[in-house]
């Protein structure tokens, strides 16, 4: 197959195989297409949109306008509790 010989019915056809399955955008969970905060076990916590939650296990998450509030590091944890009862106190 030459690159420079598709058609543009081959193009679109490429491209579909490449676009996130329509079972991805179906999901009725909950939490999909709000804004969530998310604490991983290694990778710190983030907010963002829920695009994804896997189906099997809603363990995975996909998320797009994220950030991540935290990393993981030497008393991490601890110091991330200590944030949220001082806020807390001044609220």
């Amino acid at each position: 197959m030459n690159i420079d010989d598709l058609t543009l019915r081959e193009i679109k056809e490429l491209k579909s195989l490449f676009n996130e399955s329509p079972s991805f955008n179906k999901s009725n969970h909950p939490m999909l297409g709000k804004r969530c905060l998310i604490r991983t076990y290694s990778a710190g916590v983030h907010i963002g949109d829920v695009v994804y939650i896997n189906p099997e296990n809603s363990m995975e998450v996909k998320l797009e306008n994220s950030i991540r509030l935290w990393k993981w590091e030497d008393g991490g944890l601890s110091y991330l509790l200590l944030l949220i009862m001082v806020s807390k106190e001044e609220g």
